[in-house]
């Protein structure tokens, strides 16, 4: 797999300024990203901290299943608790 050119931290960055109201064609434009980038990211990693975005990569690469993730992203949990629930189950 490719690498990307952009840290956690910048799309974090970019995430949050489209939460922030800034329209998304403006933020890709600048950024030399599609949208459809903008928001696999977004879907990916909306509400994360860099540091938990590295962690969450970190569990992908270990066989971690992201649709586990994401059926309890709304449940309110720190990002340490809901890894903690699947790697128990």
């Amino acid at each position: 797999m490719k690498a990307s050119k952009f840290t956690d931290a910048q799309k974090a960055f970019l995430i949050r300024q489209g939460d922030d109201g800034t329209p998304v064609a403006d933020i890709c434009r600048k950024a030399g990203i599609s949208q459809a980038t903008y928001f696999n990211w977004k879907k990916k990693y909306a509400g994360l901290m860099p540091s938990e975005m590295k962690r969450l990569r970190e569990k992908i690469d270990e066989g971690f299943e992201p649709k586990l993730l994401h059926t309890v992203r709304g449940a309110g949990y720190a990002l340490d608790d809901r890894f903690a629930k699947v790697e128990q189950q």
